[in-house]
Parts: C-alpha cells; sequence; structure tokens
C-alpha cells in the first residue's frame, strides 16, 4: 500500500486527502481522512447529491468493502499507512504571514 499526493485540508470534519495505490497496481484517487464521532478513519472517493425528499445534501461512496470485517481490515492498513504523513503534518510548523513579515 502506497500513499502519495497527501494534503492536509481540515475543514469540517475532513482532516486530509490523498491518493492509495495497492499492491495489485489499483490506485484510489481522492481518498479522505474524516475525524468522526469515533476517531479518524478512511474514507472512499465518494460524489455529493441532492436527496430529492427532503432536499439534504449527502454523500455516497463510490468504492465500498461490502463485508464489515474485511473493510474494517482494509481502513486498518489505510490508518496505519497514513499515519506517518498525518505526524509529519502536526509537526510542521503552522504557517503564519506575520513571521515573514519585517518588523520595522
Amino acid at each position: 500500500m502506497k500513499i502519495s499526493h497527501f494534503r492536509m485540508i481540515n475543514k469540517g470534519n475532513m482532516v486530509a486527502v490523498f491518493s492509495l495505490e495497492l499492491q495489485s497496481g489499483l490506485e484510489l484517487r481522492e481518498m479522505k481522512i474524516v475525524n468522526g464521532a469515533n476517531g479518524m478513519f478512511p474514507s472512499f472517493p465518494s460524489r455529493q447529491y441532492e436527496d430529492k425528499v427532503t432536499g439534504q445534501k449527502k454523500f455516497f461512496s463510490l468504492v465500498n468493502i461490502p463485508d464489515q470485517e474485511r473493510r474494517a481490515t482494509f481502513q486498518d492498513a489505510v490508518m496505519k499507512a497514513v499515519q506517518p504523513f498525518l505526524a509529519a503534518a502536526e509537526e510542521a510548523p503552522a504557517s503564519d504571514a506575520k513571521q515573514d513579515e519585517i518588523p520595522f
């Protein structure tokens, strides 16, 4: 499992976006790390739609692993692979435009 195109987002409950290449060569683009009620988890690429009954914006996953045990195993492996990227982002200094300003 290889992570690429990793970028922090920190928008709402979305933490990061990245691409994931599996050993088979399959590449999943626009994977997301979401901070949910039970902690962070990887989310498959999804598409937004409007519920015709309620008018609410909702999302549906473009990729799915129907078996709950296999999905949990996959999600655990993805979190393990992405953890160094999350840790590096936490250690990086926050960019602050005022640091670049001349103090006089």
